[in-house]
């Protein structure tokens, strides 16, 4: 059946003698041809270059943008729709991804601000998390809110209500409080620089920069630079109860292996949670981060109402009638827990 497969695909793209493999391979990422990417992009003819592009790099092709730029060393994309979204100086590998696909995308994306439009369509404009937030939603906790993008989705939806973002690392919180009072939220998006954890501390961790940060090493990605970043670790409990919040109806996690440890942190005021969105494609000497997830969250008395290889939905047992209807909410789809560079 693969063989099968492959020989449909080899003729879809049209592989023959004078087309080498990585031209191939760049006309599938393309979702194109051999014939439709040299007609369109005679410049590639020849191409042996890195094909690694990642899939919502070309969803940017997809995206409604009026400008963007850099202003003061950050990219900036705005939306027609209002929104601006800033972000941090990009790698040379999203450079290179914008010379390969530069013909497919808006004439408003720029070379410099390819990472930034890639986080946009992956975090703002494909928002499959949304069909798990409760229609009536007034209040969202983000756990890993980078720089608020998709936090300031999930406000969009709720149109009337507040996010608390929690955000460890130093620069991406900087350029969240950017993000906030540059699209006019201040008092609606609540940042909070911190790393959620099972006690409150500050420690030391490595950083690669971007999102390739974790408070403890995970499998399979090299992070593993000596320690040279101080950050503060807290409870969820504590800052559920520093706010005074009664009750969150979404709770998202996506924190780089650390979720569990910040599941245990919300022992005291599992209570007061609607539906939890947990992220958990990363396993750490070994052991399946998504199962380490599921056995917390039984022992917390919580149901898990959907579940795949890396993502669970789950609510408090209490909670589980009131929310059936995200058994039928549809896939929580891998694609979700794509990480960028």
């Amino acid at each position: 059946m693969r063989l099968v497969a492959l020989a449909k695909k080899i003729s879809r793209i049209g592989f023959h003698k004078k087309n080498g493999p990585k031209l191939v391979e760049l006309a599938s990422a393309r979702e194109q041809s051999v014939d439709a990417l040299l007609q369109s992009r005679p410049d590639l003819a020849g191409f042996k270059g890195s094909t690694k592009i990642p899939a919502h790099f070309l969803s940017v092709k997809n995206l409604d943008i009026e400008a963007s730029g850099v202003e003061n060393g950050h990219p900036y994309v705005r939306l027609r729709s209002g929104r601006i979204f800033y972000g941090l100086a990009q790698p040379e590998s999203a450079g290179r991804a914008y010379d390969l696909l530069a013909d497919l995308l808006p004439s408003a994306v720029k070379r410099e601000t390819m990472l930034l439009a890639g986080d946009i369509a992956f975090r703002y404009i494909r928002s499959n998390y949304l069909k798990f937030l409760p229609k009536q939603a007034s209040l969202a906790i983000e756990v890993g809110a980078y720089h608020g993008i998709k936090a300031i989705r999930i406000l969009d939806q709720m149109k009337d209500g507040q996010v608390v973002a929690i955000e460890m690392m130093p620069e991406n919180h900087e350029l969240l409080i950017k993000n906030i009072e540059a699209n006019g939220l201040a008092g609606k998006v609540i940042p909070i620089m911190a790393g959620a954890w099972n006690e409150k501390l500050t420690t030391m961790i490595a950083s690669n920069g971007y999102q390739k940060n974790s408070v403890k090493q995970i499998d399979g990605r090299n992070w593993s630079k000596e320690p040279s970043i101080e950050v503060n670790l807290d409870t969820i409990d504590n800052i559920i109860e520093a706010r005074g919040i009664e009750h969150a109806d979404f709770v998202n996690f996506q924190i780089n292996g650390a979720e569990n440890e910040a599941l245990q942190g919300l022992r005291r005021n599992m209570h007061r949670i609607g539906i939890m969105r947990i992220i958990a494609p990363y396993s750490r000497a070994g052991a399946s981060s998504v199962a380490a997830c599921e056995e917390t969250l039984e022992k917390m008395d919580c149901v898990v109402l959907q579940k795949s290889e890396k993502i669970l939905i789950a609510t408090p047992r209490k909670n589980e009638e009131k929310y059936a209807w995200v058994r039928d909410a549809g896939s929580p789809h891998e694609l979700d827990t794509s990480p960028f560079l």
